[in-house]
């Protein structure tokens, strides 16, 4: 509709101005009611003109402008640690294949979960048993009648990595068991690192001059056998020597 109105308005321009050049040759000056008539019309369409555009721009929503935040990096949130506990794995929770662990979004880190931590037979390997002899009465090469009873004592200290456990025996190893027995139950309970234990065996001093040495480990239930030393290979010992004591005293004067 609107075109068409501009179509008219100059059609009717064209027509003022013919008729324009028509009145300049004519006597009269003053403009003939044709076109009077004709500018009232081109008012009125200029009028209408004036309304519809001012209309038309009513009708047309005002234009709005959008502000979109800037953009922004998104910052993945932190994936829950997965704790797993020490141990065999629950037989009623499923096992995640490596697709899931792996079918994770792009800039998220994938919680692993720690490595299950069992002994095994090189832990027990590794285990050191060791004795330190920390205190032994009756020294050495002492004099001792023929088949004179006697009490040695021996303090032993763990310096291994791993404890003793209950059960551990002396056990003689070599030289002259002197009267005692070959094996005797040490402990009744674990002796850890850095513990110390106090053992007492009766000897009997042999019936015959010379110089007697017996020689003990240590032996677990399992049949670990252990000492002294840095390899833990030594024994520890008592040395006596025996002599008749009714000679000595004959001779005596």
């Amino acid at each position: 509709m609107f075109n068409l109105r501009i179509k008219l308005i100059i059609t009717l321009v064209l027509f003022s101005l013919i008729l324009s050049a028509c009145g300049e040759k004519g006597s009269s000056s003053s403009p003939s009611s044709a076109e009077q008539a004709l500018t009232q019309v081109a008012q009125n369409v200029s009028t209408g003109l004036t309304q519809t555009a001012a209309s038309i721009a009513a009708s047309q929503p005002e234009s709005t402008a959008t502000i979109l935040p800037a953009e922004t990096s998104v910052v993945p949130t932190e994936m829950p640690t997965l704790s797993v506990p020490i141990g065999s794995p629950d037989a009623n929770q499923p096992t995640p294949s490596s697709a899931d662990m792996t079918a994770m979004p792009s800039g998220q880190e994938t919680a692993v979960a720690p490595p299950v931590v069992e002994p095994t037979k090189a832990d027990v390997a590794d285990c050191k048993l060791r004795v330190s002899l920390e205190y032994e009465n009756i020294p050495d090469d002492t004099e001792l009648g023929f088949n004179k009873k006697f009490t040695k004592t021996w303090r032993l200290k763990n310096v291994g990595t791993c404890e003793w456990p209950a059960g551990t025996e002396l056990m003689f190893i070599s030289g002259e068991i002197m009267g005692a027995s070959s094996r005797i139950v040490l402990l009744t309970k674990a002796l850890y690192p850095n513990q110390y234990v106090e053992v007492k065996i009766d000897f009997k001093a042999p019936k015959k001059a010379g110089t007697y040495q017996s020689n003990w480990m240590l032996v677990t239930p399992e049949g670990h056998v252990f000492g002294t030393g840095e390899n833990g290979k030594g024994t520890f010992w008592v040395r006596i020597i025996a002599y008749d004591k009714a000679t000595v005293t004959q001779k005596t004067p």
